[in-house]
């Protein structure tokens, strides 16, 4: 990232950054088929599967581990 990076620009490539983390974490046959995908759409759906995981994990991992419904 560039260090003059700032406004959508800096948001855009954090965003893109926590969602590459999160598909490398969690689920790697996700990040090798997103590989198939056109450069254009990727990012697109590599951001919105990367949403939709955490959400799940925030439901189905922590709150499971702690305890909670």
């Amino acid at each position: 990232m560039s260090a003059q990076a700032t406004g959508l620009a800096l948001y855009s490539r954090t965003a893109e950054d926590a969602a590459a983390a999160v598909i490398n974490r969690y689920s790697t046959s996700f990040a090798l088929a997103c590989r198939l995908l056109g450069p254009r759409p990727r990012p697109h759906v590599r951001n919105i599967y990367a949403l939709v995981r955490v959400a799940d994990e925030i439901v189905d991992g922590p709150a499971h581990d702690a305890g909670l419904s």
